[in-house]
């Protein structure tokens, strides 16, 4: 797994992981088909995801269908847990923009719908593993 080196004036990092939201753009959301939470998605990209700017990207042959959206991204300089929001934002050190590509056609299916969005079943996709019932 490759690592990356962050270098700000704070100093030089190695993210371990990064942490996403999801669904917080009602529009967004509603586009894809998807319902409208409450409160945001919380999820995690191992930082292997990450890539300097000007990097190769390659898009895997199996797929034909890649989206992107530009994204804020925050460094968080310092491990942090239950914190106030002030204490929240005096642990960042650094923001950019990021550029998230999904495979959205291999993401529908695993979502339990075929590549075009549309639902399926998804214990006919989870059976395709072996012993997987």
């Amino acid at each position: 797994m490759s690592t990356i080196e962050i270098k700000t004036k704070a100093g030089n990092f190695y993210p371990g992981k990064v942490l996403c939201v999801g669904r917080n753009y009602e529009e967004h959301a509603k586009e894809l088909g998807n319902e409208v939470p409450d409160f945001p998605l919380f999820f995690m990209k191992p930082s292997s995801n990450l890539a300097h700017s000007g990097a190769v990207i390659e898009v895997p042959p199996y797929s034909d269908d890649m989206n992107y959206e530009t994204e804020l991204v925050l460094l968080i300089g310092r491990d942090i847990k239950n914190v106030s929001p002030e204490e929240a934002e005096e642990a960042i050190v650094g923001y950019a923009t990021g550029l998230d590509m999904t495979l959205r056609d291999q993401q529908n299916i695993l979502k339990g719908r075929d590549t075009h969005g549309k639902k399926q079943n998804v214990l006919t996709t989870l059976q395709s593993f072996q012993n997987s019932f």
